[in-house]
């Protein structure tokens, strides 16, 4: 197994923040997050061959000093761009549950060890070695 992890300063919406908007407002939340992370995800550890495999990925909400933690449904909601960049930008074949085993979590930053004003989101994407073969 191959995990690649990204921590990336970005804030997240609730599901109540997002949900019934103008589909105006939900794509500009969508584009606001794909911008965020893009830059994070350029490296050339990216796998070379993406196969109908299952992959994990584990999306952790780093809340700072004073934030609450969202509940379940809103925590998914607000991180659903996630998957879907990764699959639109080839690091997931596909992120439909056949194919992708997700975790979400939330963690204050000082309980990781960061500073109480840190905030963020940390991604790890687990991979089976032979998406990493050279074929």
């Amino acid at each position: 197994m191959v995990t690649i992890e990204r921590y990336i300063p970005l804030v997240l919406k609730t599901g109540n923040q997002i949900g019934g908007r103008h589909w105006a407002n939900k794509y500009g939340y969508r584009n606001k997050i794909f911008k965020g992370i893009q830059w994070y995800f350029l490296g050339k550890d990216r796998p070379r061959n993406i196969l109908r495999v299952k992959v994990l990925i584990e999306i952790t909400r780093v809340m700072k000093k004073g934030q609450r933690a969202f509940d379940h449904e809103n925590l998914a909601w607000g991180m659903k761009p996630i998957p879907d960049f990764l699959k639109q930008n080839g690091w997931i074949h596909e992120d439909s549950p056949e194919w992708l085993d997700r975790v979400y979590n939330q963690v204050k930053s000082v309980d990781i060890g960061m500073k109480d004003s840190d905030f963020g989101v940390i991604i790890k994407i687990t991979y089976p070695d032979e998406c990493f073969s050279k074929e």
